[in-house]
């Protein structure tokens, strides 16, 4: 080879060695500022990594290189991820794209993002990849759920409240209906069955009595029991009339026996009927009766007016 051919061949190879340098350049100008990092993984050490990666693990670039990139590897997610590098390395379909957690210097746990792919490397395989920290993106992932979670639970615990809270109206709207059902008819029912019990049982005993043998004075006491009685009872009639012509006909029997001393108990016993249901009538009566909010007793003030 003559001078001239050698000179040519060497200002060949400088200006390919002159092109390998700004390669070069251009590559460590973009590893070292790109705001990802960046490695270089074979046998599963590193062999090349950017400042953004030494970054993530808490490191310096010298401290990591040659070091096992399962060192970083939250224990948890170590399985996984060497499943998935040995699956890559042999060229098995495996996702390129997954994330896990990797143990900071400082025991923090940093979420990242692998993009990575299978290359050959002096001969060998290899892999390079990326990683992306999405820690932040990961924490407000969680919040949401643990917010969503949250609300879900609270919801559920309002819709059983409103649930247990319909079940209560049916039962009130539906004692409310059966109570306004009754017709006026069944007010003059209650009012006769009340004359017809007096005429039929109390009147024909005076009348029997009257034709007995009895003295003056026993035929006096006779008569004026029986226009007393008759006094009360148009009375009793007229007062149903007015101061209780609200009361269903199921209230007015509850209160003619709350009258006559008897327990909620015991009217719940002659009406065949719960105690709870003659508690409901007696708060009904004092409410149509404007003594609801006084602490009057209900039978005294029945007697009384």
């Amino acid at each position: 080879m003559d001078n001239a051919q050698m000179k040519k061949t060497l200002e060949k190879t400088r200006a390919e060695l002159a092109e390998c340098l700004e390669d070069l350049e251009l590559f460590r100008l973009l590893a070292h500022n790109i705001q990802v990092g960046t490695f270089l993984q074979q046998d599963g050490k590193f062999l090349y990594i950017n400042d953004q990666m030494a970054l993530y693990a808490g490191y310096s670039r010298n401290d990591l290189l040659g070091r096992d990139f399962l060192e970083f590897v939250h224990p948890d997610d170590r399985e996984m991820v060497v499943s998935r590098a040995i699956a890559r390395c042999r060229g098995e379909d495996v996702p390129n794209c997954y994330d896990f957690r990797v143990v900071h210097r400082d025991g923090s746990t940093v979420w990242v993002r692998l993009l990575a792919a299978a290359v050959t490397y002096r001969g060998r395989p290899a892999v390079v990849g990326n990683f992306v920290d999405i820690t932040g993106r990961v924490r407000e992932m969680q919040k949401l759920e643990e917010a969503t979670s949250s609300l879900s639970e609270k919801l559920t615990e309002k819709e059983m409240e409103l649930a247990k809270r319909a079940q209560e109206l049916t039962a009130v709207n539906k004692a409310l209906q059966q109570i306004a059902a009754q017709s006026r008819s069944d007010v003059v029912h209650f009012k006769n069955r009340v004359m017809g019990n007096v005429e039929e049982l109390v009147m024909p005993l005076i009348g029997r009595m009257k034709e007995g043998p009895l003295t003056d004075d026993q035929m006096v006491s006779i008569n004026v029991l029986e226009s007393n009685l008759t006094q009360i009872m148009d009375s009793f009639v007229a007062r149903m009339g007015t101061r209780e012509r609200n009361l269903s006909p199921r209230e007015m029997e509850v209160a003619n026996l709350v009258r006559q001393g008897h327990s909620s108990k015991e009217i719940a016993s002659i009406l065949q009927t719960t105690r709870r249901a003659v508690e409901f009538h007696r708060d009904n009566i004092r409410k149509k009766l404007g003594i609801k909010k006084s602490r009057k007793n209900l039978r005294s003030f029945l007697t009384a007016n």
